[in-house]
Parts: structure tokens; C-alpha cells; sequence
């Protein structure tokens, strides 16, 4: 098993970051934030849940 045991911890992942506890309580505002620093295309590598993706025009990223 990996140190932060993120494989087992992706099953759930979507679903946790929507309950109402301090740890996820910015965690949209965080990614609204993120985007509006956003100039130019976005190249997405798989490295997450691709939950950012959702502010974004489809035409300013490409998926990998």
C-alpha cells in the first residue's frame, strides 16, 4: 500500500468532497479560484477526478 492510499480512496472521492465538513467546505470556491487564473489551453494528464474540468469551456482543454 502506497503512503497516502489514494487508490482506495478514489472510490469515494466525488461523494466526500461533497459532505459539509471544514476539510471540503472551499473545495468548489478552490477550484472556481483556480480557473479564473486559467489565460490559455489546459492540458489535463489524469492526475485527479477531472473535477476542475467542470468551469472550464471544453474548447480551452484537452484531455488526456
Amino acid at each position: 500500500m502506497e503512503k497516502w492510499d489514494f487508490n482506495s480512496w478514489a472510490e469515494s472521492y466525488d461523494k466526500d468532497v461533497e459532505m459539509d465538513e471544514w476539510t471540503y467546505r472551499d473545495y468548489w470556491n478552490v477550484l472556481r479560484l483556480v480557473v479564473g487564473c486559467v489565460s490559455d489551453l489546459v492540458l489535463d494528464i489524469s492526475c485527479g477526478t477531472g473535477n476542475i474540468l467542470r468551469f472550464l469551456d471544453p474548447e480551452s482543454y484537452i484531455g488526456v
